[in-house]
């Protein structure tokens, strides 16, 4: 299942300085299954994720690390854009920095 980042309200609907946005993330992999140990609890790690707020290159926020339930969802409450402008909503993971997706945000 591919990784989903969803705003609410919509990207476009969004105002800098007053809008509450929420991010529902759907589709994250719990678990690394590459790394599976009979012997070990748990027998795989879990996978861990943040969030990067990001506008023309500059991180400006940054979500706490977090797991996902086991449906592979996670919610972000209540982010405000501190600037209007063509942001990069990413979902990191937290052990190697790799971008898992890149959602753009139109903040006004």
């Amino acid at each position: 299942m591919a990784v989903t980042v969803t705003p609410t309200p919509a990207s476009g609907d969004i105002t800098a300085k007053s809008t509450v946005v929420k991010f529902d993330l759907a589709g994250l992999t719990l678990n690394d299954d590459t790394d599976y140990s009979a012997t070990a609890y748990p027998t795989w790690t879990e996978l861990r994720y943040y969030i990067a707020f990001v506008l023309d290159a500059v991180e400006l926020g940054r979500s706490p690390e977090f797991g996902p339930n086991f449906e592979g969802e996670w919610q972000f409450n209540n982010y405000i854009f501190p600037e209007a402008g063509a942001w990069s909503v990413i979902v990191y993971n937290a052990a190697t920095d790799a971008t898992v997706k890149s959602q753009a945000v139109t903040v006004s």
